[in-house]
């Protein structure tokens, strides 16, 4: 396991969210976590930054509460299969599940590749995969289904 200064690290992150020019909500340095507003679409959206002592950064936003899933019944099946089979054909980013059932758009980069440039691309991958989600994934799931598919 490669050692590093975590503190170090995330103050690194943060300036790279300020040179992007990012509206950062909160931040929560004993978690090295930071929140950031983001607008797509016409709508805003939370993107967390986090540092893990494992040497990653993950970049999420929340998709789909798990009540959306719950209230498809058996169709939620339908909705993760296709969801997987999305994150398989994806190079830039993959949908998870949290404990509780929410569904995330993540992308992760290792602190060894941590510069400005990577780290502006791998974080703009989620505002463009929440795009990609609205306008084609979002749709062909409402079609799969025969229902309307609420995200956040």
């Amino acid at each position: 396991m490669m050692s590093f200064n975590p503190k170090k690290v995330f103050s690194r992150i943060l300036s790279y969210l300020k040179i992007l020019g990012k509206e950062i909500e909160s931040i929560d340095e004993d978690k090295f976590a930071i929140l950031v507003k983001e607008k797509i679409d016409g709508g805003t959206h939370r993107i967390l930054v986090q540092l893990y002592t494992s040497g990653w950064i993950s970049t999420r936003a929340l998709l789909v509460r798990n009540e959306t899933l719950n209230r498809l019944g058996g169709n939620s099946c339908l909705v993760l299969r296709y969801l997987l089979q999305t994150s398989y054909r994806a190079a830039e980013f993959k949908f998870a599940m949290d404990e509780m059932g929410n569904i995330y758009i993540t992308e992760d980069i290792h602190i060894s590749a941590l510069t400005f440039d990577a780290f502006d691309e791998e974080y703009h991958a989620i505002p463009a995969a929440i795009k990609e989600f609205k306008e084609r994934i979002k749709p062909e799931i409402e079609h799969l289904i025969a229902t309307d598919f609420e995200i956040v």
